[in-house]
């Protein structure tokens, strides 16, 4: 139980966190709860959350075929690495760029889950996050391939995202306004979160 607290946790946390920076989902979800209401920016919710539960589900498959070779095993981690470091580096750049938040254009969705699902499945971060973030999940033994376990992960982050979605769609303006003033402080604060992770997880592996 105490395995499946901390795998909770930790699962909702990151794809919160992951889900909090200024992106073209959660602004797209700002415009339509706006402009057209919640009901649509819920649709547009759950396919991009659908979309991404799948993307997990494969990036763990994924991991799990690359153990297979031992002699990958090491390398599976050092990559795991290399894409914290890639993505800590992502978001500290990102602090430092503007983001626009211009939500005066009208939106007409006819299909908003659709769109949820197709503007998801076009981010290019949401593999390697995931892969990272599994493999180091799977590595601590909190992540393993028993179908609760498996079930309980892909809620929590589901949960995590949609927490954010509907922040972002019930504040609407003023959480994009404010997080565009302080984008440089998230952002920032999010890569150097994942930048120390990454040296944690480093450290631990030249110990072994």
């Amino acid at each position: 139980m105490k395995q499946l607290t901390k795998l909770i946790l930790s699962a909702f946390t990151i794809s919160f966190l992951g889900s909090l920076p200024l992106g073209s989902l959660n602004i797209t979800i700002t415009n339509i709860s706006l402009q057209i209401g919640y009901y649509s920016a819920l649709n547009f919710a759950i396919g991009a959350i659908l979309v991404e539960v799948i993307m997990v589900k494969l990036s763990y498959t994924a991991i799990v075929q690359l153990e297979k070779f031992k002699p990958l095993l090491k390398k599976l981690n050092r990559v795991s690495i290399v894409v914290l470091v890639t993505l800590s580096i992502f978001f500290i750049t990102s602090a430092f760029k503007e983001t626009s938040t211009n939500s005066t254009d009208p939106i007409k969705l006819e299909y908003p889950i659709l769109w949820g699902a197709l503007l998801s499945f076009l981010n290019p971060l949401h593999l390697p996050f995931w892969m990272a973030w599994s493999s180091i999940l799977k590595s601590k033994g909190l992540l393993t391939s028993q179908i609760l376990n498996q079930i309980i992960y892909l809620f929590a982050i589901a949960l995590g995202t949609g927490l954010a979605f509907c922040l972002y769609a019930i504040l609407g303006t003023e959480l994009t306004t404010f997080l565009q003033n302080k984008a440089y402080l998230v952002n920032g604060m999010i890569g150097f979160t994942f930048l120390v992770i990454a040296l944690i997880q480093l450290v631990k592996q030249l110990k072994k």
